[in-house]
């Protein structure tokens, strides 16, 4: 029988810490915006902002071409009456926009909600600040892809 008692090294007992440090270290450090906001696992409030107001813009913008360009129609329809074929041409442009301003409108309401709920969760820490901007980030590009591809579907 062997009564040797093995005995491990003292690195093995913290070899689980230092393989998450390590992965959150390189998991900080991925940019998680677009931008590269995290600099050797720290982030850099200002480029995540800025990130952030770009892609708040980049919807705003488009969202505003859009309804131009629906009440661009619509004047056009107004200026020269339909063709007899087509009496309710000017109406379908008409309820495009009333949907699009609807449709923003309730978007704006529930991205705001839910990353203000995702931020919650750290509302004692300093993550709340970066948890909401990612989040608002996320949902700007998931939204101007989604207008893109309703409006102006052979982009895809």
């Amino acid at each position: 029988m062997n009564c040797q008692k093995t005995i491990k090294p003292a690195y093995w007992y913290f070899l689980p810490v230092i393989l998450l440090l390590a992965w959150q270290v390189a998991d900080a450090s991925e940019p998680k915006t677009g931008d590269d906001c995290y600099q050797k696992g720290v982030l850099d409030r200002q480029c995540l902002s800025a990130h952030q107001q770009r892609t708040d813009s980049a919807v705003r913008d488009y969202y505003q071409s859009l309804q131009k360009s629906f009440e661009q129609s619509i004047q056009y329809g107004r200026d020269n009456p339909s063709d007899p074929d087509d009496p309710g041409g000017n109406e379908w442009f008409e309820q495009r926009l009333e949907m699009l301003l609807k449709s923003q409108t309730l978007w704006l309401e529930y991205r705001d909600t839910v990353c203000q709920v995702h931020a919650h969760e750290y509302q004692h820490g300093s993550l709340a600040w970066p948890v909401k901007m990612t989040c608002l980030i996320e949902f700007n590009e998931a939204r101007l892809q989604q207008l893109q591809n309703i409006y102006n579907p052979e982009t895809e």
